[in-house]
């Protein structure tokens, strides 16, 4: 089963959105199941606008990868509109802070490209769930849209501080995803 979520961040509240699914009594992140033919981070942004009816912007990272720069964009304009404000280091040689190291990664591209990911067993299912985790940023002082359908009444949007927001979580995993979403998004320049 292949799925995909978001770590949504308030950047002016310093919030993280986790939901709490009320029939397993957890909280998590929201995420879900992708369609046949979709990409991961429409996936990923439909199935939280679903989830909590936060609707959400996705954030260019300079997420550590060695995966490279696709024909076409190496000049792409549209990359450079996308920097956030703030102190960025574009030393482009492969370093990443925080010690990890880093010859022969591409960091110093901002990007789409999923943050994190997992994998583990549906609780109701039994199925093997890889979830792919993108960076969002979302208005938690802002209505949400009303649930309908299968989610209607399931989750409950809980808005938690960055400090807190990775301890909160049930599964140890989702609290590892959201601390080095976090860490990615400040070594990209964000101020949280």
């Amino acid at each position: 089963m292949i799925s995909a979520g978001t770590v949504t961040v308030d950047l002016g509240t310093k919030q993280v959105l986790l939901v709490f699914n009320k029939r397993q009594g957890v909280y998590q992140l929201p995420k879900g199941r992708k369609d046949i033919g979709e990409d991961l981070l429409a996936c990923a942004v439909r199935e939280t606008l679903e989830e909590t009816g936060v609707h959400v912007t996705p954030l260019a990272l300079k997420v550590a990868t060695r995966a490279t720069v696709a024909r076409g964009e190496e000049n792409d304009e549209k990359r450079e509109k996308e920097k956030p404000r703030g102190k960025v280091d574009g030393r482009g040689d492969g370093h990443v802070e925080d010690g990890i190291p880093g010859e022969g990664l591409t960091v110093e591209r901002y990007n789409h490209e999923a943050a994190a990911c997992c994998q583990y067993m549906d609780l109701e299912t039994k199925a093997m769930k890889m979830i792919f985790y993108y960076a969002a940023t979302g208005d938690s002082r802002a209505e949400p849209r009303a649930l309908q359908g299968p989610d209607e009444g399931l989750f409950e949007n809980v808005w938690s501080s960055v400090d807190e927001a990775a301890e909160r979580l049930t599964f140890k995993e989702d609290g590892q995803i959201v601390k080095k979403v976090l860490a990615d998004m400040r070594r990209s320049g964000y101020d949280i």
